[in-house]
């Protein structure tokens, strides 16, 4: 009933999709990390690795981007150049093609692409009457490896250092056909200074594999499939699965599917996963590969098999709907089916165990709000099906955020949001009400401030749950230099009290950020960290060497 009540109060929020050119579909910025940023928009609405993007604000572009990993509704791209930092929210549009790649519907060539780079050696023009030499395939991706130390100066003196390495490599168009094959994976490697407990040893390492493969995808989208270790950016409901999927389009707006293998075990680079999965789907979008709609729906059932009995059965339901540049709603809900053992323990036949849902509304060229909505409900399945019912923890978590952007097209934005999270009481410990939490954030940037070639931005959230009260503050100043170098220094400092005690605790740091472009898609990046007070104290570091593909 509350889950129920909280997704009609999303509902009666008015909240945005972000406008763009009119030439052009608009791809909002879903997140962004240190090297990359996230679109909401991926092949289905016509994006290819690849594609430069710009964001913009009014006339005037801010940032230019490069699609370097791309699924069916999102894709992740580099930036190769900014005036201020590409946040959420933004709207990237697309200036170029791909090389080789034509806008869906034409005939013609291809949209002209930038310039290659001056590190890039140029094709002398081939010899008249020979005909040119496709290439086996078109490459895309990152490659990174970093390292993070820091040195506790507090009376725990926990040192940690942290080796990561990630790849994320994407093949298209292999010899000439609509065939890819995409790889993505990390390693960590963490060293402390000695062991937290039994499940944090004193050396720790993590490798995870979260794509690796092939799939056959026809512009005609009439009839595709992928082979291997597929990851969840196409069907979140399905999961990660090692197997294969199939779809058929038999009409126009529909197409069904179906999938199985086995239940992958992302923490290893093998396909070692336990389990059985299978089950299939109906979808309901336009065709076509890089056709574009104004809704996109998904139903799908899938059962997980484990030691010879069914783990866990439950229907998927993800969709997408849109009033053209104006207004969009995300959902996705999963109710599981409760048969034999499962509804033996829970008394239930069936049970909503998620509930999201996501709006964005353009108020108006300058102005944007946006809301979101999330309930969940452990569900039981093999590995905690002998947990004791007076143990599990079957209440409902719930999340509401909501928020509004405002971006002045002479630089200036503004964003101001607040979030709760709420737990259902628990019966059997009616003394236990702290869980709930409740937040509020604000900020200003502007990426030229007082025409000096700075940018600049301030940020504050306040923060109140059943233990603390506190906030964080943080400002920054940063310089985006020739060649496409950054340089980044910020401070912050975060604060809170303890309830039962009253005390008050408080941490403060200065850091600074870089990144240099070093020619051949080669950057280097880094940020040095110094922390002092209650909760930190000593330096830190992060030092990242990459490439771009």
């Amino acid at each position: 009933m509350r889950c129920t009540q909280a997704a009609a109060l999303l509902l009666a929020l008015a909240l945005p999709s972000l406008a763009l050119a009119a030439t052009e579909p608009g791809f909002a910025v879903k997140y962004r990390t240190a090297t990359s940023v996230y679109l909401d928009g991926g092949r289905a609405q016509g994006l290819d690795v690849g594609d430069r993007l710009q964001v913009r604000e009014g006339s005037k572009s801010v940032a230019e981007l490069e699609v370097v990993y791309v699924a069916e509704e999102s894709a992740s791209c580099t930036v190769l150049s900014e005036t201020r930092s590409v946040r959420p929210g933004d709207v990237a549009v697309r200036v170029a093609r791909a090389p080789g790649t034509a806008a869906s519907g034409e005939t013609g060539p291809a949209a002209a692409t930038p310039a290659p780079p001056a590190s890039v050696v140029p094709v002398p023009p081939r010899t008249a009457g020979a005909r040119p030499v496709a290439p086996w395939a078109r490459v895309r991706g990152a490659a990174s490896v970093g390292h993070y130390r820091t040195w506790d100066q507090t009376e725990w003196a926990l040192d940690l250092q942290e080796t990561t390495a990630r790849l994320d490599l994407g093949l298209y168009d292999v010899g000439g056909q609509p065939v890819s094959f995409t790889l993505r994976l990390r390693s960590r490697h963490d060293r402390r200074s000695r062991a937290l407990s039994p499940r944090t040893p004193q050396s720790e390492r993590v490798d995870r594999l979260y794509e690796a493969a092939l799939r056959y995808e026809p512009p005609s989208d009439r009839f595709a499939f992928e082979l291997g270790r597929i990851g969840i950016s196409r069907f979140v409901g399905i999961g990660y699965l090692d197997g294969g999927l199939v779809r058929y389009r038999p009409a126009a707006d529909v197409q069904v599917g179906a999938f199985g293998g086995r239940i992958a075990d992302i923490e290893t680079l093998g396909f070692g996963g336990t389990g059985q999965k299978l089950g299939g789907f109906v979808r309901l979008a336009p065709g076509g590969r890089y056709a574009a709609g104004r809704y996109d729906v998904v139903l799908t059932f899938v059962r997980e098999n484990a030691d010879g009995d069914v783990s866990r059965e439950y229907l998927s339901l993800e969709s997408r709907l849109g009033s053209g540049r104006r207004f969009w709603l995300r959902q996705r809900a999963e109710l599981d089916l409760n048969r034999g053992w499962r509804e033996d323990v829970t008394g239930k036949s069936h049970q909503l165990s998620n509930l999201s849902l996501a709006a964005h509304l353009r108020l108006s060229p300058s102005a944007s709000a946006f809301a979101s909505y999330d309930g969940r409900r452990s569900y039981r399945y093999y590995r905690n099906r002998l947990v004791p019912e007076e143990v599990f923890d079957d209440l409902l978590h719930q999340g509401l955020r909501t928020g509004v952007d405002y971006s002045k097209p002479g630089g200036f934005s503004a964003s101001a949001g607040f979030g709760m999270s709420l737990k259902e009481p628990n019966p059997r410990h009616p003394e236990l009400d702290v869980a709930n939490a409740y937040s509020f954030n604000a900020g200003v940037r502007h990426p030229d401030a007082f025409s000096s070639g700075f940018s600049v931005g301030l940020d504050a959230t306040g923060f109140s749950n059943g233990y603390t009260d506190g906030g964080l503050v943080t400002a920054r100043i940063g310089r985006r230099l020739r060649g496409g170098h950054l340089l980044d220094l910020s401070y912050g400092r975060s604060f809170y009290q303890v309830k039962q005690t009253g005390l008050d605790r408080a941490t403060q740091w200065l850091r600074l950020l870089g990144r240099a472009e070093l020619g051949h898609r080669v950057y280097l990046q880094g940020d040095l960290e110094y922390d002092s007070g209650d909760d930190l104290s000593g330096p830190r570091a992060f030092l990242e060497l990459g490439y771009l593909f």
